[in-house]
């Protein structure tokens, strides 16, 4: 595990608090919204002198120095009755502009680029970020739907000394709050990307991030109906037709394919019926394109998180959660973890808040399964506490199962601490002692920009595993302790981070079930080379019976040290390298293919791994090409030694910002448990046109281990209001 991901998980905690002041300005205040008579002419040179009247933001911070912005930063805010106007002219002399991403709703954090960051509730609990880079290709991004795709405007234009924009943002494509007068949370920030560094106007030295609405300040006075910060109700129905030898070949929950009708025609659909609560509905949904390319070699010590990206489930997924989340050596345990759900046929859900309170409630429908959950929500990134409950109902032919989930929060905005707690509760068909299936933590947590340390304490039962859930570990009590701290450098070195954790956590009979501990440095060069690693001791407990009778206990270790190394991370021209080896027990039964040293009876055997991974992206033009180039090489402590080797390359070819073809290839050779042999060859075009409406056309899929002879054409139509909001 690196640094980074280290660090990043500890950060997601959401409990991100205060440390000493550093000489810079700090940006804690409220401004008064300026409403514009007129909407401001659609010029990136600003030229329009009603810019000049609103909120002006300047002295932006660099949030990765921690220093002055040595490239100045102007931005304006304006707003009417139907929008939100903001234009920044960023001076940029003697380092060239980059804009590489030619697409729309693409992540461009790679290049240059100014973003505006919103938080329509005031405390926390709806964000939204519209952004630009120079060549006025514009992306977006929603704390309530991964598939947030508002129809909005933007431009910019080089000047002589950098680079001008202008966002024009619909305040239908915002949930706001329902009062007439309404006061948002704002950020402004900047991407540099030649020095990989983000400038931040609301800079404030106890948050960690810029982009913790925590600590943004106050834009007052925003006077406008009610029903402005309403969203349209939208739908998307779509058509669908596919051809070829395997055209009724398509992804389980469990990552294999399988033979399944393909569905022709669908409906997805959201009907705001207040301001921020919203019914969303499914009906017949395509399940054709849940097929993102998550094929690993990298060996696993637990079972393997995936990403969810199902329009019906990104979006308020997170209200059906209301929970703080600790995760560190891996994803945290959630009682409904939906991409294990597969095939499904309809769903309904609400979602939403009402002021401090949210509200989720859920339920989904398919072969053999009907799940319902309830949840809600008290508090805000800016209370001193918050609460929430919820309730998982899995009802699946081979039983019923019910997870109930209880959290409580408290912060302390001013001293940097925070206490964290979450007990679930587990019944049904598969739980004969309901005191065995309890999934509690308490911890106690600081944070800030340059610390993160956090100490908890962990008690998972033996029978906690539900069914519909991801659960990492059962039948472990124990504490687990992390610390890191960032640091910024002189002379060559811009910054470094260090970073250390460790766990016992032991059985129902006082062993170490799980035991691990780590050390991790981190160094960043001001030319952009980035040198780290460390060691990672880990052991596993195993029995041919578990709880409550320990049979036949093993122990295996799971070592892995790590020397990573990247140049130019965070710019359009990236290339990484890792390499780790050690003692790491490869798994046997049910690995497909095996490795050539296995048992036939052993789950696990002692060997002894290496691995390597290589990443790089570059752009030319319209063209965007990324490659990767991992290996493992894996021998028992004596006998024979097998590996693998995954190769990937895809190539994206824009055609205009609304278009783009993608064409992937992944192989993988050789022996091992990690992932099964194959070439894969697959391509995809996708064109959104003005109107809403979306063109997709597929050949295979890149989440299969071979190539697959089907070929689908799909066309969405796109009713009412922007997707996801």
């Amino acid at each position: 595990m690196s640094t980074r991901l280290l660090v990043s998980a500890a950060s997601a905690l959401c409990l991100l608090i205060a440390s000493p002041a550093v000489a810079a300005t700090t940006r804690s205040g409220s401004f008064a919204a300026v409403a514009a008579p007129q909407p401001p002419s659609t010029d990136p040179s600003l030229a329009d002198p009603i810019w000049k009247t609103g909120v002006t933001a300047t002295d932006f911070i660099d949030f990765t120095t921690r220093k002055s912005a040595p490239h100045a930063t102007t931005a304006y805010v304006l707003y009417d009755a139907t929008h939100l106007y903001v234009g920044f002219v960023c001076e940029q002399r003697g380092v060239p502009l980059v804009a590489t991403t030619t697409v729309n709703d693409s992540a461009s954090s790679v290049d240059d680029g100014v973003t505006v960051e919103l938080d329509t509730s005031g405390v926390g609990k709806r964000t939204y970020t519209f952004g630009v880079n120079p060549h006025g290709v514009r992306f977006e991004t929603s704390s309530e739907s991964a598939r947030f795709r508002p129809q909005w405007t933007a431009i910019a234009a080089p000047t002589a000394g950098g680079w001008n924009a202008q966002l024009v943002i619909p305040l239908e494509a915002l949930r706001g709050e329902p009062g007439a007068t309404q006061s948002w949370r704002i950020n402004l920030v900047r991407h540099l990307s030649q020095t990989n560094e983000d400038y931040t106007w609301a800079y404030d030295p106890t948050a960690s991030s810029f982009d913790d609405p925590t600590f943004w300040p106050l834009l007052t006075n925003i006077a406008v109906a009610a029903q402005a910060t309403r969203p349209k109700p939208h739908a998307d129905v779509y058509g669908l037709a596919s051809g070829g030898t395997d055209r009724k070949q398509f992804q389980t929950a469990s990552g294999n394919f399988s033979a399944q009708n393909p569905r022709t025609t669908g409906l997805d659909l959201s009907i705001p019926f207040t301001n921020t609560l919203a019914f969303v509905g499914t009906l017949n949904p395509d399940f054709s394109n849940v097929e993102v390319d998550q094929q690993t070699i990298a060996p696993q010590e637990f079972r393997r998180g995936l990403s969810e990206f199902r329009p019906f489930f990104s979006q308020g997924i997170a209200t059906i959660e209301p929970f703080a989340q600790i995760a560190v050596n891996g994803p945290a345990d959630v009682p409904l973890y939906t991409p294990f759900i597969g095939t499904f046929d309809r769903g309904v859900k609400i979602e939403g808040s009402v002021g401090s309170q949210s509200i989720g409630a859920l339920e989904v429908h398919g072969p053999g399964f009907d799940d319902t959950a309830i949840a809600y929500g008290y508090g805000t990134t800016r209370q001193p506490f918050g609460f929430g409950i919820s309730s998982i109902q899995s009802h699946h032919a081979e039983g019923s199962d019910a997870t109930t989930s209880i959290g409580f929060t408290r912060r302390n905005l001013h001293t940097g601490e925070s206490t964290f707690v979450l007990d679930r509760f587990e019944t049904g068909s598969f739980v004969s002692d309901a005191s065995l299936a309890q999934n509690f933590t308490v911890a106690e947590i600081f944070s800030n920009q340059r610390i993160t340390a956090f100490v908890d304490w962990k008690d998972v039962g033996p029978q906690y595993a539900p069914i519909e859930g991801y659960t990492r570990l059962a039948d472990v009590r124990g504490p687990q302790a992390l610390f890191s701290y960032n640091g910024v450098a002189g002379g060559a070195i811009k910054s470094y981070s260090i970073a250390a954790f460790g766990e016992r956590l032991a059985d129902r009979s006082g062993s170490a079930h799980e035991a691990l501990a780590l050390a991790q440095l981190s160094l960043t060069f001001r030319n952009l080379l980035t040198i780290g690693g460390g060691p990672v001791t880990s052991e596993l407990r195993t029995y041919d019976r578990p709880y409550p009778f320990y049979t036949n206990p093993q122990s295996f270790v799971f070592n892995q040290h790590s020397f990573a190394i990247g140049y130019r991370d965070g710019t359009p021209t990236p290339i990484d390298f890792t390499y780790a080896f050690g003692p790491f027990a490869v798994p046997c039964s049910g690995a497909v293919p095996q490795a050539a040293f296995c048992g036939s009876s052993a789950a696990l055997r002692a060997g002894f791994v290496q691995t390597t991974n290589t990443t790089t992206s570059r752009a030319f033009g319209p063209f965007a090409l990324a490659a990767e180039y991992d290996t493992t090489r894996e021998r028992a402590t004596s006998g024979d030694a097998d590996g693998q080797i995954l190769r990937r390359l895809s190539i994206t070819r824009s055609f205009g910002r609304d278009t783009s073809f993608a064409l992937s290839l992944r192989s993988i050779n050789g022996l091992g448990g990690y992932a099964q042999p194959g070439t894969n060859l697959a391509g995809s075009l996708h064109a959104r046109f003005s109107n809403g409406n979306e063109l997709y056309l597929n050949f295979g899929t890149p989440a299969a281990y071979r190539t697959l002879d089907r070929t689908i054409v799909k066309y969405v139509f796109h009713i009412g209001g922007g997707s996801g909001t």
